[in-house]
């Protein structure tokens, strides 16, 4: 990924085009962005400038232990990053699903709902101060941004290195005990050795229940792939695994229907698996109720 890097005072004279490593950088694809390295203190940036829409940064490194050595493997070129986001970042908070709390809190004081109380009762709660209704439902993250049509500065799954690759699709099958075996073929396209992490989502083209435009159902990384070297790729997930949770019936609900199957390596670059999946019939999976309470779910 594309990393911003924060550096003390003289340390950025290292990654300017004429330095040594900025010599580097430009021998092995250009990674970093030089020109966000000067006059910024020591740290790794965030993803993006929501105002601007600008987009230099694309994703930020959790350093642990050992993050010294990784980056400077990364910018010397001795590996090439393979990393994929396991996130969406967002051009906008307000694209964020839940961007309403706590913006719609009507009473402004820290204690607001404090003002509610008498000598020995409460009036009212206060919603987001006192209780907060989660209604996003399913429709959270890269399933949001999917279904909803929202522009995203770095999708779900999404992920930079060294060289390219070309993934080409090449069917799937159902086995009779419920699992779906998709394959696709990966060659490295580039110049470098690489790995490539390939995604397969599933999206429910017909049905009365609202779903998400695509959910994520297996991944998979290659091995270090050589230039020009290619490898099959082999995802499958549970037939059950297309199921939503009815909490009118209580129970894991597999309906019937047509399901589209993509893969790519991120959640906005995929292509088409052939035909469309086809479930013949509806299954339901009641779910124990061994931890229900005695007088049963209480929703206020």
């Amino acid at each position: 990924m594309k990393l911003r890097l924060r550096l003390g005072a003289g340390f950025e004279r290292l990654l300017r085009p004429g330095g040594p490593v900025g010599r580097q950088l430009l021998r092995q694809g250009g990674v970093l962005h030089g020109e966000n390295l000067h006059g910024k203190q020591s740290g790794v940036d965030g993803p993006v400038n929501g105002d601007s829409g600008h987009r230099d940064s694309g994703g930020h490194l959790h350093r642990r232990q050992e993050g010294g050595n990784a980056v400077a493997d990364v910018i010397a070129g001795r590996v090439s990053p393979g990393g994929h986001l396991p996130v969406s970042m967002p051009m906008s908070y307000d694209d964020v699903p839940a961007q309403r709390f706590p913006k719609d809190v009507y009473e402004w004081n820290i204690n607001a709902s404090f003002l509610r109380f008498s000598a020995t009762e409460k009036f009212y709660d206060v919603r987001d101060i006192d209780y907060t209704d989660y209604t996003e439902d399913i429709f959270v993250g890269y399933r949001h941004y999917a279904t909803a049509g929202r522009t995203v500065a770095y999708p779900f799954g999404w992920g930079l290195t060294y060289t390219t690759f070309d993934i080409r699709p090449q069917g799937w099958s159902m086995r009779d005990d419920g699992r779906i075996v998709a394959r696709c073929r990966v060659k490295n396209t580039g110049s470098r050795a690489a790995r490539q992490v390939v995604q397969l989502y599933s999206t429910k083209t017909e049905g009365d229940e609202p779903r998400p435009a695509i959910e994520l159902r297996a991944y998979a990384k290659t091995p270090l792939l050589q230039p020009g070297e290619s490898c099959t790729v082999t995802l499958a997930f549970e037939r059950d695994d297309l199921a939503w949770f009815d909490a009118d019936r209580n129970a894991w609900v597999t309906e019937k229907g047509r399901y589209t199957l993509s893969i790519g390596d991120s959640s906005q670059q995929l292509r088409p698996i052939g035909r469309p999946l086809k479930i013949a019939a509806t299954t339901i999976r009641k779910v124990c109720e061994a931890m229900l309470p005695e007088g049963g779910l209480f929703i206020d």
